[in-house]
């Protein structure tokens, strides 16, 4: 299993053989001209039948080939407002598409990361049992979930942020507070998301000594 790195951004071509089981993969969706608009993330679960295969939430709908304006990736990636998302198995090659992707397991930096079995099992388990939420439990909650058993979305917090923007905005029309509200409220959700990291890597280091001590112990 790939631990701690993060490939730079490549085409689904390239990057294919690089993946183990575990994995997690980020997707950069964007409109026409190149513009990021969203991060999609998937699970690499392993090649069956010479198909290099991911688990990730998606849409029925969901095709990146007509995802051809902002509306589209919004809703496809962020919102799917009325529409059914539930985790699901594809093939990798067909996820990315033309988009940029990447491996991205920089979180093992803070968080030991699951067996990579443990991973794919999960991933699998997941499939058509848990519901999309935006803010709650999106595309990228998902992924660090199954690699870590902890749900934390940068992306979220960037749209809790951006919320909290506009309602203040709406309230009290000064842009310049609106914005500040909203830079703090990313601020303090980051910190809160780093403090879990730092919780739950204390909590697998705790646990891992304590069968380590366990393994020692005379019969």
């Amino acid at each position: 299993m790939n631990k701690y790195i993060q490939t730079p951004w490549t085409s689904a071509e390239n990057l294919v053989d690089q993946l183990k089981i575990g994995d997690l993969i980020e997707i950069k969706r964007c409109i026409a001209i190149g513009i990021p608009i969203y991060y999609h993330w998937a699970i690499y679960v392993g090649l069956r039948n010479g198909i290099h295969e991911v688990v990730h939430f998606t849409n029925k709908e969901d095709d990146s080939r007509v995802l051809n304006s902002l509306t589209n990736l919004f809703l496809a990636g962020l919102g799917n407002i009325g529409k059914s998302s539930f985790p699901r198995i594809d093939n990798f090659l067909d996820v990315c598409y033309n988009d940029k992707c990447r491996i991205n397991n920089s979180m093992d930096k803070h968080c030991k990361p699951l067996q990579a079995e443990d991973i794919r099992s999960r991933a699998l388990s997941a499939i058509g049992n848990f519901e999309y939420c935006v803010f709650s439990y999106n595309c990228e909650h998902f992924a660090k979930w199954a690699r870590y058993n902890l749900s934390i979305s940068g992306q979220a917090n960037i749209g809790k942020a951006i919320m909290a923007s506009v309602a203040t905005f709406r309230i009290f029309h000064n842009i310049y507070f609106a914005i500040a509200c909203g830079v703090v409220g990313y601020v303090v959700l980051e910190v809160c998301d780093f403090v879990r990291k730092r919780r739950h890597s204390k909590g697998s280091n705790n646990y891992n000594h304590s069968k380590k001590q366990l393994a020692v112990l005379p019969a």
